[in-house]
């Protein structure tokens, strides 16, 4: 999503987030995969360059990216054919937020040692693949009384490197929180060095109790655990992590077809929807074509799949924010391709453009928030909820990708906000609301100082929920 449909949204909801799945915006059919390709599996959607179908459909990029669907159960569930690894969830980088990762979610199996009922399970190899051991998503963690876990693996340059920890002894039933305090759990990271497979081992002491490791994903280990007993890791067989998937070993001609037409060339020009990073520079899809693909991205005003020819479509401002060309009688909004005009109806010099992204920005910094605030937002909402949210939607704007939110913080933020909201007159009356404005106004220099750093937050949704 880029980032004027984000703002798009988060002005949309400003001051009733509780409303985000009542009030939604307009559902946009975008595609992710071939045509004629199935799309989903569960629920877990497949975008291209990963695919379900035959090799002869092409509805994946190569072996590494098929994916099998298993229909056994009332559950369909989604593989890898290739390493069997089950998936959770398949995200595509954002390249206008630099902390987002083109990503597979899945399940790894826990390691277990001297453990009643449970099999030790052959370590997982991607030795090969496009895949590696996300650093930045992922920590190897250990659970049992003075346990001391290692973590041998190979990295992209064959070098073995090594993580490990150490937990200490409580005589009760600890609560795990986060495994920081190293009492009965230890947690650290991994190595950054393009982890593709890695092995665990246990160094005894002298208790024989069951001891168990996995490298799991960060976020859903603090949700998922947070005021839960160690116990419960006894009990399960796998957790989820995080593997990053690049196609730096592809070429353009490889992800978007041999075989493209002059049309298809000339409608990527006039739509310029796709950018591509490559070797040294951005460049255009249809240039350099043999150029290996660091990664694509939707420009801004286009939202769907890089990695289709026709996967990035327009985004229209003006359906998802109908009263964006009300303001001051700029009157009627009219959608251009990977944009908007607002066209003067008394005016007779034709359309004049504004970038969403900048109206708003440019009406926070004039103290002008509340004239783009839908009027029954401002009738329905509370003062604080409309700061808050319109905060967060000025940090996405943030050119410095380091202070832009990711998309989780995002969700939990609003989350947070909800939560925060308490019962509120659906009598309230416009007046009180006029009468808070100026108020408002001028706390809103206050506020604005005050949420320009980005926060910390954790997945709220458990995969395995």
């Amino acid at each position: 999503m880029g980032a004027r449909s984000l703002v798009v949204v988060l002005v949309h909801l400003v001051g009733f987030s509780w409303l985000i799945t009542k009030n939604a915006l307009p559902s946009f059919a975008l595609t992710i995969g071939k045509r004629g390709c199935q799309t989903e599996c569960g629920n877990v959607s497949i975008p291209f360059p990963f695919g379900i179908g035959s090799t002869n459909n092409k509805c994946f990029l190569d072996d590494w990216f098929e994916i099998v669907c298993d229909n056994s159960t009332s559950s369909p569930t989604a593989y890898l054919k290739r390493t069997n690894l089950q998936v959770l969830n398949i995200s595509l980088k954002n390249y206008h937020d630099l902390s987002s990762r083109n990503a597979i979610q899945f399940r790894n199996p826990i390691t277990f040692w001297n453990c009643t009922h449970k099999e030790t399970r052959e370590a997982l190899n991607l030795t090969g693949s496009p895949f590696l051991f996300s650093a930045s998503e992922n920590m190897f963690t250990a659970v049992s009384c003075n346990v001391r876990a290692l973590m041998s693996s190979s990295s992209l340059d064959e070098v073995e490197v090594s993580a490990g920890c150490k937990s200490k002894c409580s005589t009760t039933n600890h609560l795990l929180k986060n495994c920081l305090d190293g009492v009965n759990c230890c947690q650290t990271t991994i190595p950054s060095y393009g982890i593709k497979t890695f092995s665990t081992t246990f160094q005894h002491e002298t208790d024989k109790t069951c001891k168990y490791a996995f490298v799991v994903d960060q976020e859903w280990f603090i949700s998922k655990f947070n005021n839960t007993k160690l116990d419960s890791f006894r009990d399960m067989d796998y957790v989820p992590a995080t593997l990053e998937w690049s196609l730096n070993r592809y070429s353009k001609h490889q992800i978007y077809g041999t075989n493209l037409s002059a049309l298809q060339l000339t409608r990527l020009l006039l739509n310029n929807s796709i950018r591509c990073l490559g070797d040294s520079s951005i460049s255009s899809v249809n240039q350099t074509a043999a150029l290996s693909v660091q990664g694509c991205y939707c420009k801004d005003g286009f939202e769907g799949n890089p990695y289709l020819l026709d996967g990035c479509q327009d985004i229209n401002e003006c359906q998802i924010y109908p009263h964006a060309c009300h303001m001051h009688g700029a009157g009627t909004c009219v959608n251009t391709i990977g944009s908007y005009k607002c066209r003067k109806s008394k005016v007779k010099t034709g359309l004049i453009g504004r970038s969403l992204a900048t109206y708003f920005i440019m009406c926070m910094e004039e103290n002008r928030l509340f004239d783009i605030i839908d009027p029954q937002i401002l009738k329905e909402g509370k003062n604080e909820q409309m700061l808050e949210v319109a905060n967060l939607a000025k940090r996405c704007l943030n050119l410095n990708g380091r202070y832009r939110p990711t998309m989780k913080e995002v969700a939990t933020e609003l989350e947070a906000i909800q939560k925060s909201i308490k019962t509120v007159s659906d009598q309230q009356n416009f007046e009180e609301v006029e009468s808070l404005r100026t108020e408002i106004a001028e706390a809103w220099n206050v506020s604005n100082t005050i949420g320009s750093n980005p926060s910390t937050s954790i997945d709220i949704a458990s995969l395995f929920d």
